[in-house]
Parts: C-alpha cells; sequence; structure tokens
C-alpha cells in the first residue's frame, strides 16, 4: 500500500492563480491608461505613476475570489491611485529625496504642462474628475474636502488652465 499526498480541490479547471492574472489583465485592459493619467497628473513623474498603477491593480486583484469582481469600480481604483499618490508625496517631502524634474519629452501637450504648475490640490481635482471617473461629490469625499472648496480648485485650475494655453 502506498500513501499519496492529498491533492488540493480542483476548482471547475481553473486555479486561483490563473483567475488573479486574467482578472488582473482585465483590470489593466479597462482602466490602465486613465488610472496611469490621474497618477501622472498628481505625481509629475511618469515611471512613479506607472509603479503607483500597478501596485494598485495587484492590490486590486486580491478581490478576484469575491462573487462579482466587476464590483471594482474605476472610481475605486482611482481613489485608491490617488490614495497612494499622497502618500508617494508625502514621503518625498519627508525624507526630501532629489528626485528628477521631468523631462519636455515627457509632457504630451500644453495642456500637462499647464497642469504641472497648478498646486496639488488642484491637480488632485482636475485629475480625478477629469481622468478618474469621480463627479464632485466623490472628489469631495477622497479628498477630504467640502464641496464648495472642490468646486473653486476645480474652477480655479480650469481658468488657469485656459490662460496658459
Amino acid at each position: 500500500m502506498t500513501v499519496h499526498g492529498v491533492r488540493p480541490p480542483i476548482r471547475q479547471g481553473v486555479t486561483s492563480v490563473h483567475r488573479e492574472r486574467a482578472f488582473g489583465v482585465e483590470l489593466c485592459r479597462r482602466h490602465a491608461e486613465a488610472l496611469a493619467l490621474v497618477a501622472s497628473v498628481i505625481l509629475a513623474n511618469n515611471d512613479a505613476a506607472d509603479e503607483v498603477v500597478s501596485d494598485t491593480i495587484a492590490a486590486a486583484c486580491r478581490f478576484v475570489d469575491r462573487p462579482d469582481p466587476r464590483e471594482v469600480t474605476h472610481a475605486q481604483l482611482a481613489r485608491s491611485v490617488y490614495h497612494r499618490c499622497v502618500g508617494r508625496l508625502a514621503s518625498r517631502e519627508r525624507f526630501l529625496w532629489a528626485w528628477p524634474e521631468r523631462d519636455a519629452d515627457d509632457c504630451p501637450s500644453f495642456g500637462m504642462s499647464a497642469l504641472t504648475t497648478l498646486p496639488i490640490s488642484h491637480r488632485a481635482a482636475v485629475a480625478l474628475v477629469l481622468f478618474g471617473d469621480h463627479d464632485l461629490a466623490q472628489t469631495a469625499t477622497t479628498l477630504s474636502l467640502p464641496l464648495t472648496v472642490v468646486t473653486g480648485h476645480l474652477r480655479d485650475a480650469l481658468v488657469k488652465i485656459h490662460a496658459q494655453l
């Protein structure tokens, strides 16, 4: 008589690793470009923005075992990207890291270069509304600011961007 090891249960022929990978690919296909724009506008650094987006999507893949993984919405992902960007900016400021400034090649348009001159709170509001599918109430909640302040930030930012174009 031989003793055989216990085999892991087969879940309809697909392992959890395959499901997570497929879910990650689907999240990238649907959301990566817009999330990268949000992070790029906030951080003003494309490499750091790519890292934030990949971290966000990797974290979202943990929800693949939910009954309906499509519950991970674009607004939730954008909120996660925003909070990760704020954390990165805080650590940059706290430790006074000397990060290289963006090259002119990194700015694809005049609009993008106009965004980089705005204060961070204005940039975050513009990024969440334009690229993150947030409405004003969601943006106010994400930024932890009153709705009137967010509205003022957006108005001021759009006026400044328009003046620089």
